[in-house]
């Protein structure tokens, strides 16, 4: 089972060279970690040595007090947090990314949170829980609702104070200023099918997060700059690049794999589909790897002699893909 493979699932890691810590973002806890990074291996296997003298024990977490038995439900502060990292040696910056759940409403927030230190530079706790009760800086969107992704997703700060996010199931990136205004916005218009013209809503265009490099960047020296053709669509070629996968025809027909990651089989479940159609997987270079013809509503597809990858999985019918969607194989 993935889950149960799954059940720490760290989505980012970040490194405090002054303080020599780390910190890690475990989703399915929805709690931020921080271990002392001084630790021998045979230090971080107990509970004593190193520069903290607590071995590989938790030195500080935040974000659900149920996970570590000091409240309950409504005491967390963190929902499938993404991209935990540190402002300072005393701050942290977070994607909050379904922030909304104890109001039953689906939105995100960015998050500051001033780490409680002692004046020796200690984390500390008050009656067995790790504070602060609530972050010192939040940005939503108003409405709420107008920002959010359920997973996936990042945020970065800016030299000049403002905050770069990256809105990753809608590939969405924006910056907001102090006052929490959008000055700038971009939306990924590369979706599974491919680029689309501008203005036109890419399908299934997300993004894991984004960064932002100043101009005097050491990757940018001896590097062209110059603005390039443009990513979207338009009266020129994309690309030099063919493949052999036919042309994309608007259609309600949906395609979904069941289970994707998936090994020796996986279930192919369409939707608003009459007839039958073929479905199809290409690599990562175009090629057609595998066929399977006069696929219905359900079917089963066998992967036994798949090599493990990502593909392109499609749904085709007269030479035109109705549908499509990413399979991995593992």
């Amino acid at each position: 089972d993935l889950m149960a493979s799954d059940w720490l699932h760290f989505n980012s890691i970040d490194f405090h060279p002054e303080r020599d810590e780390i910190m890690v973002s475990s989703r399915h806890y929805n709690e931020i970690w921080i271990i002392d990074h001084s630790t021998t291996a045979q230090e971080a296997s107990g509970s004593t040595g190193g520069a903290s003298g607590q071995g590989g024990d938790i030195l500080y977490r935040w974000g659900n007090p149920a996970a570590y038995g000091q409240g309950g439900f409504m005491d967390r502060k963190l929902f499938f947090q993404h991209d935990a990292q540190w402002l300072s040696s005393a701050e942290v910056l977070i994607f909050n990314n379904d922030a909304g759940i104890p109001e039953n409403r689906s939105f995100s927030s960015i998050i500051i949170l001033d780490l409680p230190l002692s004046g020796e530079g200690d984390y500390t706790f008050d009656q067995g829980t790790f504070g602060p009760s609530a972050a010192s800086w939040t940005y939503a969107a108003d409405p709420p609702e107008y920002f959010y992704s359920n997973i996936l997703s990042g945020v970065q700060r800016l030299e000049n104070g403002h905050t770069l996010i990256c809105e990753g199931i809608t590939g969405r990136f924006f910056e907001i200023d102090n006052a929490g205004d959008v000055v700038w916005e971009y939306i990924n218009p590369v979706g599974i099918d491919g680029p689309v013209a501008q203005g036109e809503n890419p399908r299934e265009n997300t993004v894991f997060k984004c960064q932002k490099y100043p101009m005097d960047f050491a990757g940018f020296q001896d590097r062209d700059l110059a603005p390039g053709h443009v990513i979207e669509i338009t009266d020129r070629p994309y690309c030099d690049f063919v493949t052999n996968i036919p042309q994309v025809k608007k259609s309600p027909v949906s395609l979904s794999i069941i289970p994707n990651p998936a090994k020796e089989e996986c279930r192919v479940e369409l939707s608003h589909l009459e007839g039958m159609a073929d479905f199809v997987l290409h690599d990562i270079y175009g090629r057609e790897v595998f066929r399977q013809e006069d696929i219905t509503q359900d079917g089963m597809v066998q992967l036994h002699n798949m090599q493990e990858g990502i593909y392109i999985a499609t749904l085709i019918i007269d030479n035109a893909i109705y549908a499509s969607t990413r399979l991995v194989v593992y």
